[in-house]
Order: structure tokens, then sequence, then C-alpha cells
């Protein structure tokens, strides 16, 4: 049996790539009405997985006809059999895909608690293995991220006591204590059990200060940070209200965020207010949205607008409010730069689809310089940086962006893509100011294998006209090219790679460390301006891209608890006057 169930098991894992709908970049997730845009490659391939499933089942019941579970087997395997119309077989024309998922489901459940029941630990193993791969089967059917059921430990079969096959008493306290050690070396166990919902996922948002509920994993546009790549959030760039760093110090207050798309509100009055104690002044916000659709809409329009008072960095997607905060609280390491805006924002914001929306808004804001005023970290540290300057003055700009994509279990083992372009057009507006910005940054992820993953950001930047220094690029430390020092490298033409490759679970240390991933890293970065230790001019750089100029890094990664607390190590490839000796990161953000 082992044999055989093994062959079709690989054959129906080979089947699953081809089960993801072929509608779905035109169609919104989760909707009652996607089987009715259902394409015929997505049946055709429902259709072809329970055709393998009932060949394992029948070679399942075959191989235990002497005992008392074939005849569950034999009734999963019927029930799957009567689901084909009387002419026709599965490929019926009183099938669709909707219906051929419910059935999956149903099959799904009672393997599982087959599993749960039996004594035998072999063949449990090889329902749990079938559970997985109907698992599968159907998040892809329904576009979403696999929620794998964690399987017994090995002492669970040798505990308590069995009648027919059947447990019937017996501690079962610890019966998800451990992975199970006999199961395949390829398999990512995940946690869960029949009673836990997989449709349901709970994030900790600590920039908005309170736990809410969202349905699956799946990262769109107008998500939280835990679930989208991109931390700024483009028009509003809205600061969380309880935060610290070297210019405000400690920062305490209350905040409400603008609306979601996944918002069952029409309104909403946003913005906060708080306290800087470094400052020794008050930070505020005050704004106000509305909608025109609902959530369930796949075309939908926000309108908003709102006067601040606040504290500003160009450096959010870099980082994050709370890695940030914490990273000066603790060791007087601080990633951003800062400064000061006080003025007004109207915008507009259009969800195209589902995975595309474009922005609109126009700013009037005055621009002022922020000292550093704070040294305390809790263990010290080698001092935080100053603070630089910028131009100060009036500036008036239009932004438009476009920003689309899916990614799915971005904090986890994340595939998908996501893009986001961005022009800021500051010149004939008025103000001190007059020049234009453009940046534009993708990012991909894609799974190797089940337990390795490759991940790459692109991103690159131009400006025109007369640059205020505040708008220029910069590179170097965290979350750009983590083997040189902070902002080091700034210039108005910037372009930046970084790639990932990640190996999930590795067989090292794992008795110690449960979910552990190891790293590879690359950077490369290029400005137009070089280095601002050397002068500005770095070794020889200029407007003119060219190879000779790219500053390069690579390096090796731990991450524990999915991919967020990392341990990386990076060397520089080249010495631009800052050395070779490697830095060591350790970070609370995956660098994108």
């Amino acid at each position: 049996m082992s044999r055989s169930l093994t062959f079709l098991l690989a054959a129906f894992l080979f089947l699953l790539p081809a089960i993801q709908p072929v509608g779905a970049q035109n169609q919104p997730p989760n909707r009652a009405d996607a089987g009715e845009h259902a394409g015929a490659g997505e049946y055709d391939a429902l259709v072809s997985a329970m055709r393998v499933v009932v060949s394992i089942l029948h070679d399942a019941t075959t191989r235990h006809a002497a005992e008392p579970i074939s005849d569950q087997l034999r009734s999963v395997s019927l029930k799957l059999n009567d689901a084909a119309p009387s002419t026709g077989g599965f490929r019926g024309p009183s099938r669709n895909p909707d219906e051929l998922v419910r059935i999956l489901k149903d099959v799904r459940y009672q393997l599982f608690d087959m599993a749960h029941e039996t004594s035998d630990r072999d063949l449990a193993i090889k329902l749990y293995d079938m559970v997985d791969a109907l698992d599968e089967a159907v998040a892809l059917a329904e576009n979403r991220e696999v929620n794998y059921v964690e399987r017994p430990s090995g002492d669970y079969y040798t505990e308590g006591t069995w009648q027919d096959g059947r447990r019937t008493g017996g501690s079962t306290g610890d019966r998800y204590r451990d992975r199970d050690k006999d199961r395949d070396d390829d398999k990512h166990w995940r946690r869960g059990d029949h009673n836990w919902n997989p449709d349901w996922d709970w994030d900790w948002n600590w920039d908005r200060g309170w736990s809410h509920g969202r349905i699956s994993s799946s990262g769109f546009i107008g998500e939280s940070a835990s679930n989208w790549p991109y931390a700024d959030r483009s028009l509003y760039r809205f600061t969380p209200a309880v935060r610290y760093n070297r210019v405000e110090g400690l920062v305490l207050g209350i905040a409400q965020d603008p609306l979601s798309w996944t918002s069952r509100d029409r309104g909403r009055i946003f913005g906060q207010v708080s306290y800087a104690f470094g400052l020794d002044d008050l930070r505020y916000e005050v704004g106000a949205e509305t909608r025109i659709g609902r959530p369930d809409d796949v075309v939908d329009i926000k309108f908003g607008g709102a006067y601040h008072q606040n504290t500003g960095t160009e450096d959010l997607w870099k980082s994050n409010w709370v890695e940030n905060s914490l990273a000066s609280a603790l060791f007087k390491t601080d990633f951003f730069d800062y400064h000061e805006t006080e003025g007004w924002t109207l915008y507009t914001v259009m969800r195209v689809t589902p995975y595309v929306q474009m922005s609109a808004g126009y700013r009037s804001d005055a621009w002022r310089s922020l000292s550093r005023n704070v040294s305390w970290s809790l263990f010290g540290g080698d001092g935080f940086r100053v603070n630089p300057g910028i131009v100060e003055g009036d500036m008036r700009s239009l932004v438009l962006s476009l920003e689309g994509g899916k990614v799915v279990s971005l904090n986890r083992h994340p595939r998908g893509v996501a893009f986001r372009a961005e022009a800021e057009i500051g010149q004939g507006l008025g103000g001190d100011f007059d020049y234009s910005r453009y940046v534009g940054d993708v990012r991909g992820y894609a799974r190797l294998s089940r337990v390795s993953g490759f991940s790459l950001r692109m991103r690159g930047g131009f400006t025109e006209g007369s640059v205020p220094v505040q708008k220029a690029f910069t590179l170097g430390g965290a979350g750009t090219m983590r083997a040189y020092p902070q902002n080091i490298y700034q210039g108005t033409r910037m372009l930046l790679a970084n790639a990932e490759l990640a190996l999930h679970e590795p067989d090292v240390l794992d008795w110690l460390l449960d979910d552990m991933i190891l790293l590879g890293l690359f950077d490369a970065g290029w400005t137009n301006s070089g280095s601002i230790v050397s002068g500005g001019a770095g070794s020889g750089a200029s407007d003119a891209f060219a190879w000779k100029d790219v500053v390069p890094s690579a390096g090796v990664g731990l991450a524990l608890d999915d991919r967020n607390l990392r341990f990386e190590l990076a060397w520089p490839l080249r010495d631009l006057g800052t050395g070779r000796s490697p830095t060591f990161w350790l970070r609370l953000n995956p660098t994108f």
C-alpha cells in the first residue's frame, strides 16, 4: 500500500498547481457568485483531482478490507462516485466548481475524523497526507493560503484505550504536543486542527493599537502592513500615536485609522493627538473620509482630507514604526531621518479591482527641520546619528500613485507580486520648491518548493528640477544595503535590488528551534552622487549609470517567528571608505 499511495499522492500533488482559478485576476475573492464565472480550466482541474482521490480511496479500501475502517473508506469513495450525474460522469451538466469544492470539503472532514480515530499509526499518516492534499486542492480553488492540520505525536497511538480501531478513552491533552517525526521530511507542518476555522486569521497591528480579524492571509492593496508589503500608506502617511525616536523621544497619544477597503463603514473621522516629550510639543492630525461603494463592491472610491502638524519621514519604506521605535529604545539605532510638516491634504483613492488602486491628491505643507533631542536607550549603544537638516519652506505638490498585486502568506512563506509607482509633482504649483520626484517599487515572492522560496525587490527613482535635500534618495543600512552604514549614500537618482533565498525548516537544530528559516541575502544599490562620507562623489559616480558605481553586499541570516524575527550578517563586497567588516542586524521586520 505504501508504494501505491505514494505514487497516487504524488500524482495528485502534481495536479494541484492547475487548480488555480483562471478568472482570479478579474474577480474579488470569496464572492458568492465566483463559481458562476469560473472557467473550464478550473473545472477540469477539480474533476481530475476528484478522480485521483477516488483511486486513492479504492486502493486503501482494498488493502484494509479486513479492518473496520474499510467501511468508512468505502462510504467516502461512494460519496464521490455518487456525486457524478447519471450521464457524463463528473463532467455532467449539473456540476459546477463550487459544488465540487463542497464535495471535496465533505470528504476531507471525513478523512480527518478517520485519521484521528484510527489506532493504526501508518494508516493515520497516509490519511493525514490525503487530508493535506485535499486542503491544498480546496485552497487553490478558493484562491487562498493552505492551512494544514497539526498531526498527533507518536505517543498518541500508545495512550488510552481502543476498541474496534477507535479511541474510547485516555489522555489526549498532549495530542498535538509535537510534530510527527515520522512525517515526510518535505511536508510543511502548520498549526491548527479540525476545530480551527481556516478562513480566519488574526493579526495584531501595533500601529493601530488593537487586534482585528481579517479573512484569509492573502494581502491586497489597502490592507494593513501585516498582510501587505508596503508600510508607507501613500497619500495619507498615517503615523502611529505611540512611538520612540531620537527626535521626538517618547510619544504617547491616541489615534484612529482612516477607512480600509474591508471596513463596513461608509464614512469616518480619523486622526490622532499625542504628546512628544522630547520636543515638548503636541503632534496631531484630524481628517475625514467617505466612500461611495460597499466592502463587497469590486470598484470603489474614497474621498478624504486632513490637516496636521506632525513629524514625518521619507524612509518608511525601509522599516516600520514598530521596529524603528524598539530599535531606538533598546539600542540607540534609529533608521529614519525626520522633519516636521504642517498643512493640509485633499485626496481621492479608487479601487479598480481587488488587485489595483489609483490615488491622486494635493498637498500644501510647511516643512521645518528637527534636531536630535534624546540620547536614552535601555541597553546603550554607539549613540544616535545626527538628524540631518532640511531646506525649510512651503511645499505644494500633486501626488499620483498606482499600486497593485496580490501577496499570499507574506509573513511566513510568501508568494505573489506587488508593485507601487508614485509621482510627486511640485513644478509650477507655487511654493518655495520647484521639483518633481518619481519612484517605482516591484516585489516578487516565489515558492521554489514546499520548503524553499525566493524573494526579489527592485526599486528605482529619479528627480527633476531644483530638488531640496529632503527629497533626495538615501541608501545604506537596514531596509536597503544592510552591509553599509545607515543612509550613507545619497543622490537624486537611485537604483536598488534586494534578493533573498529562504530555506524553511531545515533539518538543523530542529530539536531546539521550530519554524526556523535559513536565508541567503544579496543587496546591490546605486546613486548618482555616491557616498556622503567620501564627499558626495563616491568612486567617480555621475548621473549616468555605470556598473562600476554599483555597491553590492551579501550575507546570511536566520529567521524565527515566521519571517519577522531575523538575525542577519552581511559583508560589503566593495570597500568605498567604510571597510570590509561584516555588519550584524537584529531585525523585527523583513527587509521587504
